[in-house]
């Protein structure tokens, strides 16, 4: 129930993690349990705010039916290979296009091995930025790309 909202057109988002433990505490203890996670959703049932339907909030009018179930999503994984000059420390980052994708953390952060692979486990659907930035003093080089996750690692 939200009370007091000025007259406009509203996104409505409903997030687990707000009533109830993460997805990492007992419940989530089963490896099976892991691969998947509830994820903010967007009213009517959308998890995109792109994808949402508005909702019409009127002067001194009470609105009901505004219903959203969280979904309950499988988690991705994201791999690569970074190709740079030999010696020079890179890092890679996935970071969210909004801070309501993920039910993570605001970004991930991972150091490429010898070979520049890197991998990324138990990433939520959604809209990120996929950033390689050399690691240490001036000048820094960096890359990015965006990358749109849905149903497949």
């Amino acid at each position: 129930r939200l009370a007091g909202l000025l007259p406009g057109k509203y996104l409505v988002a409903a997030d687990r993690k707000f009533v109830f433990q993460d997805d990492t505490s007992a419940e989530a203890a089963d490896p099976e349990e892991r691969k998947f996670a509830h994820v903010p959703t967007f009213y009517p049932n959308a998890l995109q705010p792109e994808m949402a339907t508005p909702v019409d909030v009127r002067a001194a009018a009470q609105l009901g039916g505004v219903n959203i179930a969280i979904q309950r999503v499988r988690r991705l994984k994201v791999s690569g290979v970074l190709r740079v000059p030999d010696g020079m420390p890179y890092q890679v980052s996935l970071i969210p296009k909004d801070r309501i994708t993920l039910g993570m953390s605001p970004r991930l952060e991972k150091k490429p091995d010898s070979e520049g692979r890197f991998r990324f486990e138990e990433v939520v659907p959604g809209s990120y930025t996929l950033q390689a930035r050399e690691q240490g003093e001036r000048p820094q080089l960096m890359g990015e790309l965006p990358l749109t996750l849905t149903t497949t690692d």
